[in-house]
């Protein structure tokens, strides 16, 4: 059980139970946490402890980033003659600090990836509807395979891209050059 408040006035975020299972493994998800807050977990039986026995478990938090944190789990999106909207997140988002040669994105404090392959020789990718915790937005439209890449423009919300080569796979990294991650969903 998850719990927010101060002992002696606790109030219930999430929980989660056994099926019963001696090795089972269950969770909870917590969402709309405050950064910073303390919580409380509650770890109880509904059950009397075996005679002379005792009942062992482990523990962990973890607060996961982004699938597309890293350029290996880069998002694909699809590229048409109209644009395809597909919505995204920075909550959580760290700098995967990549070597890019001729990198202008220069100072990143978090980033996510996404991928397309060209269909024509100038695509224009478009950054819209920015969540207002998302400061100074910027893309970078990259080519080669993660961990030997070059950039090939830069841009706040918009890039029109030059002479790419059709049936080319290039990455986009969506990224913030000040401030600090958004700490709540931030499209």
């Amino acid at each position: 059980q998850i719990l927010s408040g101060t002992c002696g006035s606790l109030s219930t975020v999430s929980c989660a139970r056994s099926s019963g299972s001696s090795s089972t493994t269950f969770s909870t998800n917590a969402s709309g946490l405050t950064v910073s807050q303390t919580y409380y977990i509650r770890i109880y039986t509904l059950t009397v402890s075996p005679s002379g026995g005792t009942w062992g478990y482990t523990i962990c938090v973890t607060d996961p980033a982004p699938s597309n944190n890293a350029c290996s789990g880069a998002i694909t999106l699809s590229s048409d003659t109209t644009c395809t909207n597909t919505t995204g997140n920075m909550y959580g988002a760290t700098n995967e600090a990549p070597s890019i040669t001729y990198d202008c994105a220069g100072s990143v404090v978090y980033d996510v990836w996404y991928k397309f392959t060209a269909h024509t020789l100038n695509p224009s990718i478009t950054l819209r509807n920015i969540g207002s915790s998302f400061t100074n937005p910027a893309m970078e439209l990259i080519t080669g395979s993660c961990g030997s890449m070059s950039a090939l423009a830069c841009g706040t919300t918009s890039i029109t891209a030059i002479f790419l080569a059709p049936g080319t796979t290039y990455y986009i990294r969506v990224y913030s050059s000040s401030g600090t991650a958004p700490t709540s969903a931030t499209n």
